[in-house]
Order: C-alpha cells, then sequence, then structure tokens
C-alpha cells in the first residue's frame, strides 16, 4: 500500500504577512478550538511559500481504512458462465477468498454483506433468521449433499423427505475446513490445508429462504468488520458456506450496509470508510427502487459527515451490458469513485475480479489526515493552509470547502464544518489523492497561522 508522510506544523503565536486572498472558515476572528500535537518536531521558516510565518512540523500517517464488501449473491450469479463449468458465484467466491488472503489486504479493516441479506448458505438458529416470521420445519438444518467418494463437494440435496442419492453417491452431512473454508466430508478428520485444519461439520444454515426487504434488516454485517489478517478465518468460511439464491434487493442493502458504516465512522472517528458494491445486474424484488434513489443515498453518503465513498463492480454479460453500465455508472460517480469497473463474466473472471478488488483496495485507501486531540491553546481554522512537495518545493493547496466542490484543480477540505462543527480530519481532494498515491517520495504539511488560500 502506498503512503506519504505528512507533517503537521503548528504556526508559532502571532502573525503572518502572506499573500492575500479570499476570506477562509473562520475568518480573522475565529474563536478557533484547541489541539495536541506530538513533543518531537523542528520550528521552521515558511519562506518558500513567500510568508514570513515560522512553524513547527510533525510525523503522521493515514487514518485506517474500514472497507465492506456488499456482494451480490442472487439467483443470476449462480448462472454458469460459459466454458469455465463454474458460475459467477463460484467465481466470486474465489476472487474474495484471494483477497482476504492477499498479504497485500493486511491491515485493513474488512467487513462482508450480502444481497439478499439470507439466502442458503446462511447460518441459522431457528426459521425466523432465514426470513420466515414463524417457526417452519425444515427451514433452517442441517446441510446434507450426495457425494462421491473422494469429492468433498456436491449440488445435490438430500435428507429426509428428499429424493435418493443418484448411483455412485452416499448422503452425508457437510462439512467445512475450519481455516482454509474449503469444503470437505471427512468430519473430524484433517484438512490438506495444513496443521491444525480439520474438518468440521457445517452449523444448521438456511435451506429455505425468504426475502428481507427493510433497510434496517441490512444494517447488521453478515460478517462484522475485522483487520487483516486476523479476521481472514471468519470471512472464508462464511464465503465457503453461503450459496447464490433469491432476488436482487440492492437498493435495500446499500442503505442499510452504508447506516452501519455511517454509524461506525462516527463512533470511530480516528479511521475512514468505503463501500464496495458488486454486483451483476439492476435491483429487483423488494421495493425494486430506482437506481436514482440509490444514488442519492451514495451521494448523500459521500458528501455529509462521516464520510464514506462507494466504488462499484459490475459483472455484465452483453444482454446487460448497455442498461448495467449506464446505472452502475451513475452510482460509481455519485460514490466518489468516478467510474465503474466493468468486468466480462466470460474468461477467467476469478482473477479479473481480485485485480478489481485490489485496485480498489489502493484507491480507496483515504488522503485523510487527523488533527490531534485538543489541548491548551486555540485553532483558528481561518488560519489552516494545507501544503505538499512532489519532488519539487512545496507549494499550496486551496481549501475548497466542501467535497462537492472538488474539481480537476485538486485541493482539500475538513470533515466537518468548522462552522457548524469541529473538524478533526483533513482530506484531499480525488484529484489531489490520486498525485499524492502516484509519488512515494510526496510530502505534505498542515500549516496553522497564515490566513487559508482558497479556491478562486
Amino acid at each position: 500500500m502506498r503512503s506519504a508522510v505528512v507533517l503537521l506544523a503548528l504556526a508559532l503565536l502571532w502573525g503572518c504577512r502572506g499573500p492575500q486572498v479570499a476570506p477562509a472558515p473562520g475568518g480573522d476572528g475565529a474563536a478557533g478550538f484547541g489541539f495536541a500535537v506530538a513533543e518531537a518536531g523542528a520550528d521552521r521558516a515558511a519562506g518558500e511559500l513567500g510568508e514570513s510565518c515560522a512553524f513547527q512540523s510533525f510525523a503522521a500517517q493515514r487514518l485506517p481504512l474500514d472497507l465492506v464488501i456488499l456482494v451480490d449473491a442472487s439467483g443470476s450469479m449462480a448462472e454458469p458462465v460459459a466454458g469455465t463449468g463454474r458460475s459467477k458465484w463460484q467465481m466470486a467466491q474465489e476472487a474474495l477468498t484471494a483477497f482476504v488472503r492477499d498479504p497485500g489486504s493486511a491491515g485493513l479493516g474488512l467487513g462482508l454483506q450480502f444481497f439478499p441479506l439470507v439466502g442458503p448458505g446462511t447460518p441459522c438458529a431457528a426459521a425466523t433468521d432465514c426470513g420466515y416470521p414463524t417457526a417452519q420445519a425444515g427451514v433452517c438444518g442441517q446441510r446434507q449433499l450426495c457425494l462421491a467418494p473422494g469429492r468433498p463437494d456436491g449440488d445435490v440435496v438430500c435428507g429426509p423427505g428428499l429424493a435418493a442419492c443418484p448411483g455412485g453417491t452416499t448422503c452425508q452431512s457437510a462439512g467445512g475446513c475450519a481455516t482454509s473454508g474449503a469444503a470437505c466430508a471427512n468430519l473430524g478428520g484433517a484438512c490438506p490445508g495444513g496443521a491444525g485444519d480439520s474438518c468440521r461439520p457445517e452449523p444448521t444454515t438456511c435451506l429455505l429462504t425468504m426475502p428481507l426487504c427493510a433497510p434496517a434488516d441490512y444494517a447488521r454485517l453478515a460478517v462484522a468488520i475485522a483487520d487483516l489478517p486476523a479476521g481472514a478465518p471468519g470471512l472464508v468460511r462464511l464465503l465457503g458456506m453461503r450459496r447464490a439464491g433469491g432476488v436482487t434487493p440492492m437498493a435495500e442493502a446499500v442503505v442499510g450496509t452504508l447506516m452501519h458504516l455511517r454509524a461506525r465512522a462516527a463512533a470511530m472517528p480516528g479511521r475512514r470508510a468505503a463501500l464496495v458494491l458488486a454486483t451483476d445486474g439492476l435491483p429487483s424484488g423488494c421495493s425494486e427502487r430506482d437506481i436514482a434513489l440509490v444514488g442519492d443515498a451514495i451521494w448523500t453518503a459521500r458528501n455529509t459527515a462521516p464520510i464514506v465513498s462507494t466504488h462499484v463492480i459490475g459483472v455484465l454479460d452483453a444482454a446487460d451490458l448497455a442498461d448495467g453500465q449506464a446505472a452502475l455508472t451513475e452510482l460509481a460517480r455519485a460514490g466518489g469513485s468516478g467510474e465503474p469497473l466493468i468486468l466480462s463474466p466470460a474468461g477467467d473472471l476469478t482473477l479479473r475480479l481480485q485485480a478489481a478488488l485490489a485496485r480498489i483496495r489502493g484507491e480507496a485507501l483515504p488522503c485523510a489526515y487527523a488533527i490531534p486531540k485538543e489541548r491548551a491553546g486555540a485553532l483558528d481554522f481561518g488560519k489552516v493552509n494545507v501544503a505538499w512537495k512532489l519532488g519539487g518545493a512545496f507549494e499550496n493547496l486551496p481549501y475548497v470547502a466542501r467535497a462537492d466542490r472538488c474539481d480537476a484543480r485538486g485541493g482539500w477540505y475538513y470533515d466537518a464544518d468548522p462552522a457548524t462543527g469541529t473538524p478533526t480530519q483533513v482530506l484531499l481532494c480525488p484529484s489531489s489523492c490520486a498525485r499524492l498515491k502516484a509519488d512515494l517520495t510526496a510530502q505534505v504539511e498542515l500549516r496553522f497561522g497564515c490566513k487559508t488560500v482558497v479556491i478562486e
């Protein structure tokens, strides 16, 4: 993951006779807010910016990232991909598993959500966990499959009241390897994945499901956010159990998952959050809300605190490409990521989906930096500047006030409007962030005490 050293600078006491600029947040008479700084640092003059201020500089790090992958697990994902012998869902499982285990994902906070929320393979304790309002016999239970000797996986479900297994197979309880998540049939035995990896019976799961159609249902993730690699086993195990089936309640899933992410971001201001929406089509079932309404929810999350950006992956065949790409482009632009990553289901979808996830991981890493916590003294938000050095001399980035005012010129803004709240973070506009990530030697300084340079 690329990172840049960020220098937080505290201007000394009075006066800055720099260039005259337009009014900035807080103005000359702003009440200001206190903040704490690290003990290490050095006093410096800002002559390279044509200012007579002196300042003290401190090293800082980017905020850590929480990423939730919201993946389409509807019935269309179970369709086979021509020439591969596998379904889109099987390839998505492989790509997601590889992404979770990728050393490049270490340190990432990762969570998982499905839509529909419940489907075949969802862990359950009762029929109500599978979407049924009351108990239903046979809805939640131990999955059994017709398995051949030496073959730990199968597609034919068996059990009481079902047809007999085909010749050469027997009805066995499904199992999964505790560490690798791979299917297995030798319950209690060793798995080939490595020492200590054993074959465990699957927990009781939903054998039949009804769709959940309230956004609040999706505000609880299928797999809670956990830092990698420690959280990898739980993610891999549930991915191995879940199977595709049901409708495509995209709108309810997006709204509910954003509710969860924004609540977490508000409670943990020291972290950033982003959503990855991966789908093979448009909403269907439940309310079938219009894409524009989904885009509104995504835009709001991107442009109001606490900020959550959205990235979009579309797995679209030729029949769905025209309408699907236009709709997903609308959502990606609303979420601040620009364009969706559109993949054809033909060929090796696993590798291309894995590459798309890795690309988004890099793009989602935040150009966001924490303002240290309050201490004695006052910070005038009308006298804050961000300067960076990309291979040459330092230069000011303009203040743009809000995310929706970012354009190709770049700039920066706070996570909260200083006029109505207390900022805790400085964020760079997408175009500035892209330039920063492209330069491994880049330096950034946050300077306090000189009149803010604003976008003209």
